[in-house]
Order: structure tokens, then C-alpha cells, then sequence
């Protein structure tokens, strides 16, 4: 078993994944560990904007890195949909001037399927959603006034009626909801976030 993909954390257009010592991903600066304290230096090259190269990191079970790795963070939990109608298109959001998918954190006591749509719903305005299954989950860490914040985002593959009012919600910074064609919705995701396009994009069919 090689590195295992749910392991991946991305930080910007830079990933670290935590993986065993064979069949690791092929580029990247690989970092094996012996120590737990060794985390913090790692979680700090991570963080660090100045650095570019993917990290690899190895030398633990991928459970046991991760747990390690998750410490030395503020834990967020979030869900959002990839949305298709019946024409085959994906719904998209312009947050900010990039293209991104709807999505947000969880409110108390609220589960990530019911979250999903809730963020759906409130950014674009589409109703009438329902979820056909569950997609992968993408990691990725930030900071907030100097505090180092993991987030988790659930997200599901959802359907939707194609005539309907696209309202965007632009207390959220959205200015734009858009339908966009398989080759469009590819291209959006490409120029969005890489967590996005290296996780969702296969889902794009």
C-alpha cells in the first residue's frame, strides 16, 4: 500500500502527504520522521509561504502522521456540493474573483449532509436539491490572526432542476453563480483551488 489519498492536506497551490515508505507520490520532498516532537517542524515548512515544494512524509502508519499533524491545529468542519442539472452542467461560484464551489462551515449540531445543502442553497439560491452520494473529502490549512486552522470539507454529488433563479450570496463575497458545460467546469476548477481540481476533478464527467 502506498500513500494513501484521504491523507492529503493542501495549503494553497502546495500539498503534504503522509504515506509509507514504498510507491510514494513521485515528486515532492520526502521528510521521514522517527520522533513525534518532529511534527512541529514540519507543520512549520507547511505553513511556511516562502516554500513551494509538496511535502511527503513518512516514516508512521499514515493514521498515526495525521493524528500528529491535526494537534498542532484549530479543527474546522465544513460541507459543500458539486451540483449537476439535467443538461450535465455543474453549478459555480465567483468568490472574490476565482472560481470555486459552493460550500461552508457547519453550524452546531448540524451533520455535513445537512450542511452541504444548507451552503448550497444559501450561496446560489438553487432548491429542490438532493444529494446522490458522497465524494472525497479535501483538507486544507490557514491561518487566522496567527492561529493555524485544519479544515475538513465533506462534499457531495448532488442534483438539481435546471431553470431556476441563481442568486448569489454576496454577504459571502459571491458576485457570480453560473451553470457551467463539462469542459467549462473543468477548466473553472483548474484555475481554482488545487485542492478542488486534484480532488473533485474526476468526478466531473
Amino acid at each position: 500500500m502506498g500513500f494513501v489519498k484521504k491523507h492529503i492536506i493542501f495549503n494553497g497551490s502546495r500539498s503534504l502527504t503522509f504515506g509509507k515508505n514504498s510507491l510514494l507520490p513521485d515528486s515532492g520532498e520526502v521528510i521521514r520522521i522517527k520522533k513525534k516532537k518532529e511534527m512541529a517542524d514540519i507543520v512549520n515548512n507547511f505553513m511556511d509561504t516562502g516554500n513551494t515544494s509538496d511535502l511527503i512524509v513518512t516514516g508512521m502508519s499514515p493514521k498515526k502522521l495525521f493524528k500528529l499533524f491535526k494537534k498542532h491545529f484549530k479543527y474546522v468542519k465544513a460541507a459543500g456540493g458539486l451540483v449537476r442539472n439535467p443538461a450535465g452542467e455543474y453549478l459555480f461560484i465567483k468568490r472574490l474573483d476565482k472560481w470555486d464551489l459552493p460550500k461552508g462551515g457547519l453550524i452546531k449540531g448540524e451533520s455535513p449532509r445537512e450542511g452541504s445543502l444548507r451552503e448550497v442553497m444559501e450561496e446560489t439560491g438553487v432548491k429542490d436539491l438532493k444529494i446522490e452520494k458522497k465524494l472525497s473529502k479535501t483538507w486544507h490549512v490557514y491561518l487566522i490572526n496567527e492561529k493555524k486552522h485544519l479544515k475538513k470539507i465533506n462534499w457531495y454529488l448532488m442534483t438539481a432542476r435546471g431553470k431556476q433563479n441563481l442568486i448569489p450570496q454576496t454577504e459571502e463575497d459571491i458576485t457570480e453563480v453560473v451553470w457551467l458545460n463539462h469542459e467549462r467546469s473543468l477548466a473553472a476548477l483548474k484555475g481554482s483551488y488545487r485542492s478542488l481540481y486534484d480532488i473533485l476533478s474526476p468526478y466531473i464527467r
